[in-house]
């Protein structure tokens, strides 16, 4: 799932803030971050353990059964839940290769997306570049987890452009599983052979996916077999500038919005994340400078059926569809998530949620909203699900130092938040309902488990696991397939 800080800090040599902007001499320094809950309790926290010399930011989280397999820049976790208010850690495996969003199958075999380039591709390597690095790795690990106190490095596979995020696709049918991989050139560390720099003659140099096929049977054969980009052509190329058109002064890094001068010479097509349903064969790609629906009938070539814009949104950062399949709800990461967008100067507009009707071909978003609540550091949306009960619309979702809130937008014309978490330092990547709980990891407090006071908490469905960008059935009602 899935920060984009490095999109700004290598793409256009500004620095992403992480927490609350420092003080010149003489300014008034911002209030003091609010914090608190309401109708949202702390059961447990887990910090982050043995960071070592490597950056242990958490990023991710997936789930199956009883587990929870966490994320983080140095590599991940394996977390007992079957008693939530005591998790309990089975394994810290050590493994850098930011940003390490992880999926997993089966509690048998984990992935582990890396976009920084490594002197290996395996664990024991470290940041590169590949002008230093020429063979340097980028794309995906893959981890036999079926001792979840011992994990077991089995092969990597790499993709072009690295793999920024990436989304399980299972196909059991045919004895595997798929990996979309979602990359884009990030900047000077990333051009290499596979992700060349953008040119005059070809500006947009990096405009695909990449498919890794994962046999069941034989994990260390996985490999690349497709890299689709047709559904980009003709679509928004994000170009970033320095300078926010709309609000200047309220923003330093203005990315991936058409309304952009396009003042850095840096252009790309992608998605930034892919959200599947499988049981629609439907696919929601956030695509930097605009979303777009996929019919995904045939899984290994996507197929473009809809694009949607809008001029508030300034990267398109992720999506999740409505267990029912009529909403697709996409993300705003305004400033690539290293800006304060939720002081009381903020508009309402910008880095905020959007909710898109699936069918029919109009473009125009029905909602939108995100945390009403000021915070001085780097607040947006970014990471989350939603809850799936029956006859309500209720979006779980981290907004780094907001924290972790519920929005109920089962009234189009009236999204509100119903619950939040905000403790000093949460700053969570990701938040997640998964079986009665909200689970969110952090980049610096590392994992919470929290309880939602809402009735629709034990109305929800339970599931026998999550990675939370695959939605697999449709549990309340049609939803349009991916044909039409």
């Amino acid at each position: 799932m899935r920060s984009s800080v490095r999109l700004l800090s290598a793409l256009m040599g500004v620095s992403a803030v992480l927490a609350v902007p420092g003080v010149a001499a003489g300014q008034t320094p911002p209030p003091a971050e609010p914090s608190g809950s309401q109708n949202m309790r702390l059961l447990a926290n887990l910090p982050l353990t043995n960071p070592g010399t490597v950056s242990v930011r958490g990023s991710d989280l997936a789930f199956w059964g009883d587990r929870a397999y966490a994320g983080n820049y140095g590599g991940f976790r394996i977390i007992d839940i079957s008693q939530p208010s005591s998790p309990r850690e089975l394994a810290d495996v050590r493994c850098p290769g930011p940003q390490n969003d992880v999926s997993v199958w089966n509690n048998e075999l984990l992935f582990l997306s890396v976009d920084v380039p490594q002197t290996s591709p395996r664990c024991g390597g470290r940041n590169t570049t590949f002008a230093a690095t020429p063979d340097a790795f980028e794309g995906i690990r893959i981890f036999d987890v079926r001792d979840p106190r011992d994990p077991v490095y089995l092969t990597s596979v790499a993709t072009d452009c690295g793999s920024h995020t990436h989304t399980l696709v299972p196909d059991t049918a045919n004895d595997r599983v798929l990996i979309y991989v979602s990359s884009y050139a990030l900047g000077a560390s990333s051009i290499g052979p596979d992700c060349p720099a953008p040119t005059a003659e070809d500006p947009v140099s990096h405009d695909k996916i990449s498919i890794v096929e994962v046999p069941l049977d034989d994990p260390r054969n996985s490999a690349v077999i497709n890299e689709p980009g047709s559904m980009f052509e003709g679509g928004e190329v994000c170009t970033p500038t320095l300078t926010n058109p709309f609000f200047p002064g309220l923003d330093d890094d203005f990315i991936c919005n058409p309304a952009d001068d396009a003042s850095e010479p840096w252009a790309s097509r992608g998605c930034h994340d892919i959200q599947v349903f499988l049981e629609p064969r439907l696919a929601a790609c956030a695509a930097l400078a605009e979303g777009q629906i996929w019919d995904i009938s045939d899984l290994e070539e996507p197929r473009l059926i809809k694009r949607v814009d809008n001029p508030n949104v300034e990267f398109w950062h992720s999506a999740v569809f409505t267990w029912d399949g009529r909403y697709a709800v996409f993300t705003d990461e305004a400033g690539g998530g290293g800006d304060p967008w939720c002081t009381p100067e903020t508009p309402a507009t910008i880095g905020a949620n959007w909710v898109f009707p699936v069918a029919g071909e109009t473009g125009e978003a029905v909602a939108n909203y995100k945390t009403p609540r000021p915070s001085y550091g780097n607040c947006t949306s970014h990471n989350g699900n939603m809850i799936p009960v029956r006859g309500r619309y209720l979006h779980v979702q981290a907004s780094n130092t907001a924290g972790t809130s519920v929005f109920d937008f089962t009234n189009l014309a009236a999204p509100a938040e119903t619950a939040f978490f905000d403790a000093p330092a949460s700053s969570p990547w990701s938040s997640y309902f998964y079986n009665g709980f909200v689970y969110a990891n952090g980049r610096i407090r590392g994992f919470d488990v929290l309880f939602p006071r809402d009735p629709a908490r034990r109305r929800a469905r339970d599931l026998s696991h999550l990675n939370p960008q695959t939605q697999e059935r449709l549990l309340f009602g049609p939803a349009a397939s991916g044909g039409t």
